[in-house]
């Protein structure tokens, strides 16, 4: 997901919190889906919205679509991806497959896409 004209300044000067909730709007309007972020049990003093697996990292936002009961990955990168954000992704999608047992959707919101992760994606596309 590219994020829209504007948004890098965004990204790169304000608050994650604020970041993450101007992206989620988008990308709930743009796709027609109603994101609920989950929260680890038990952590309900953190401000944050990452999600902690103790296992392989935090996740930027993991959410369930109430309508479709899918599951959401969500990583945002202030202002570039590369192939390490491909592996990143994939790390938290098999970790909530394994949690949730269930296949999570990822989506990568950033300002630009380096070329490698260009071709990492069409490999995974292909």
């Amino acid at each position: 997901f590219q994020a829209e004209d504007g948004i890098r300044d965004c990204l790169l000067s304000r608050g994650l919190g604020d970041v993450y909730k101007r992206q989620l709007s988008h990308l709930m309007t743009k796709h027609n889906l109603k994101l609920q972020i989950l929260k680890r049990p038990g952590i309900e003093q953190r401000k944050t919205f990452e999600y902690d697996t103790y296992v392989v990292g935090e996740i930027d936002l993991l959410c369930k679509d109430l309508i479709s009961g899918d599951y959401y990955v969500i990583e945002i990168k202030r202002d570039e991806a590369d192939g390490d954000t491909l592996g990143q992704i994939m790390q938290y999608m098999g970790w909530v497959s394994k949690e949730y047992r269930t296949k999570p959707r990822g989506i990568i919101i950033c300002y630009h896409q380096s070329e490698k992760y260009s071709y990492a994606k069409s490999y995974i596309n292909s």
